[in-house]
């Protein structure tokens, strides 16, 4: 798992990620389309990010949304998971208080990245990250 609401700075309508990896994605797709399709806010599409094919799967269990992300790519070298790990180091430096003014700038569609650039005083694009 991976995302914002694991590090406890999700906000409403924050989706739990959950990184996959899957060496045939087609195959993937049709299995997870069998299985996940009765679900609500069902969507799956085959992607190309950066260069490599992905698989990209929502749904909603409860209201809660889910958003699975598969490459070829063992998970902890995917980007989502590097930006989850440094995320991690971040707010554990900063400290609890830091996760307030991160999940105010969210509330305004503000992305985790660009909010975490912002108050660390980066300059610069951050890269996106692709789940």
């Amino acid at each position: 798992m991976a995302g914002t609401i694991l590090l406890g700075i999700g906000i409403a309508g924050s989706d739990l990620d959950i990184l996959l990896c899957a060496h045939d994605l087609r195959a993937l797709e049709s299995g997870l389309r069998l299985l996940l399709s009765p679900y609500d806010a069902f969507g799956i599409y085959l992607a190309d990010t950066r260069g490599s094919a992905a698989a990209v799967c929502n749904f909603e269990v409860d209201g809660l949304p889910i958003e699975l992300f598969a490459t070829e790519q063992d998970t902890h070298q995917q980007l989502a998971y590097r930006h989850l790990s440094k995320e991690h180091e971040i707010l554990h430096a900063k400290g609890p208080a830091f996760a307030d003014p991160i999940r105010a700038l969210k509330v305004q569609c503000i992305k985790t990245e660009p909010v975490l650039a912002r108050l660390l005083g980066l300059w610069g694009r951050p890269i996106p990250h692709s789940t």
